[in-house]
């Protein structure tokens, strides 16, 4: 299905195009050359052997010779078909015309995917191409099927074993499971197993984490945090341990405990945005009338909003929209209690775009069964800006306690119906 697909190499600076891996056809190649043998290199020949098809090769000028710190990045001109697609690549290394290295590799790539991989030139230490401005177009291809030129006997085939359903190496875990590692995961907190995620509006937003499937709207991803590390720029004095931040409302304000807020330290604007935590209920003393907690900041962590899930004196479950201004809360009885011990998704929403604005809340199962949602109409200023935060906390008259709650991630899109 290959065979007339032209690759056009590019060579990108380290620490520039190529330290950023989006889901694509593209593949970042690393060329591991003997820095010895590397300062003879003056030009490259890429050789491309599609599944079914000719070697196809790309001429690429090296006049710096082969140093460290560089990478090839090959780019299909037309996009394959399917998941996955194939070829043998082999890169020669010529001083004039004479050849001191060759190497030969098995690619298998994803269409969107994060996909690297390495060549290996005679067997030399880690190094990669000089840089060379290609950016006056393609490279002329030269079918050298016929040609009598002597290929390597060796083929590196590279170690998959550790490669993601998307190619992507292990540099982050997998936060919602899905077999797709964080790095190279859009919906990093919402599962998707597919290798081409479903994207009704074509926004570049898999539907999974989507707020707004509709064609017309343009959503992007503005945060993740999987509470994997210390956290930077955040305010509170809680710290993730084993993939989650653990809240407990006992250890907070006041003799008999309180509130115990985390804010992420970040400010959107224009304040449309759809903020989602992943959360799990693990202890509940019957009576607290205890509340876990998203919040939706406006302009300070004084103001704005917050969504909670109620643990009421009576055991009632409610999902709730407190204005931390001056209505109150309000909101509706939950059909069931949560269940504890279970993760569930709490997202707080605002949209700031339409006249009147509104604000409003979503709780679903894990795997993102609906459960309930409510909205209010709210008023926003052009210069507002909204922040996030996650908390726990016993609401007045509730007995004496304890409410834990494990967040395992707070993830946030744009919001733009």
């Amino acid at each position: 299905m290959f065979s007339n697909v032209i690759l056009v190499a590019l060579v990108c600076v380290a620490h520039s195009a190529c330290t950023t891996c989006a889901d694509s056809a593209d593949i970042q190649l690393m060329l591991e050359v003997d820095a010895t043998v590397g300062a003879q290199v003056t030009s490259l020949e890429v050789g491309i052997t599609p599944a079914g098809g000719s070697r196809q090769v790309m001429p690429v000028s090296t006049p710096g010779g082969v140093s460290s710190g560089r990478t090839i990045l090959l780019s299909p001109t037309t996009a394959p078909t399917g998941d996955r697609y194939s070829f043998v690549l082999d890169v020669t290394a010529l001083h004039d015309t004479t050849v001191v290295a060759q190497g030969e590799q098995q690619i298998e790539a994803g269409t969107r995917a994060c996909n690297r991989s390495s060549i290996a030139l005679n067997g030399g230490a880690s190094g990669d191409l000089g840089f060379v401005d290609l950016s006056v177009g393609d490279f002329p291809l030269v079918d050298l099927a016929s040609e009598d030129r002597a290929l390597p006997d060796f083929a590196k085939i590279p170690d998959l074993s550790s490669l993601d359903a998307r190619m992507c190496t292990p540099a982050s875990p997998d936060e919602d499971g899905d077999g797709i590692y964080d790095d190279c995961d859009v919906c990093a907190a919402n599962a998707d197993p597919l290798l081409t995620p479903s994207d009704g509006d074509g926004d570049g937003l898999p539907d999974v984490c989507d707020p707004n499937k509709l064609a017309g709207s343009n959503d992007k991803r503005l945060y993740f945090e999987p509470f994997n590390a210390p956290l930077v720029g955040w305010s509170g004095s809680a710290s993730p341990s084993a993939g989650e931040l653990v809240l407990s409302a006992s250890s907070g304000i006041s003799p008999l405990g309180g509130v115990v807020s985390m804010n992420a330290g970040v400010a959107f604007n224009p304040a449309s945005v759809f903020i989602q935590t992943t959360f799990a209920i693990t202890t509940a003393t019957p009576g607290i009338n205890g509340t876990v907690r998203a919040y939706l900041w406006k302009n300070t962590t004084t103001q704005g909003y917050r969504c909670q899930v109620r643990i009421g004196i009576d055991g009632t479950h409610y999902l709730e929209l407190f204005d931390l201004g001056t209505s109150g809360p309000f909101g509706i009885a939950l059909s069931a209690p949560l269940t504890l011990g279970q993760r569930y998704r709490m997202a707080s929403f605002a949209n700031a775009k339409q006249s009147p604005g509104f604000v409003g809340c979503e709780l679903s199962t894990e795997n993102g069964n609906f459960l309930a949602s409510i909205k209010e109409e709210v008023t926003f200023a052009s210069s507002d800006t909204v922040g996030m935060g996650v908390g726990v906390g016993f609401e007045p008259g509730g007995g004496v306690g304890d409410l834990v709650a494990h967040f395992s991630s707070l993830f946030a899109t744009t919001y733009a119906p």
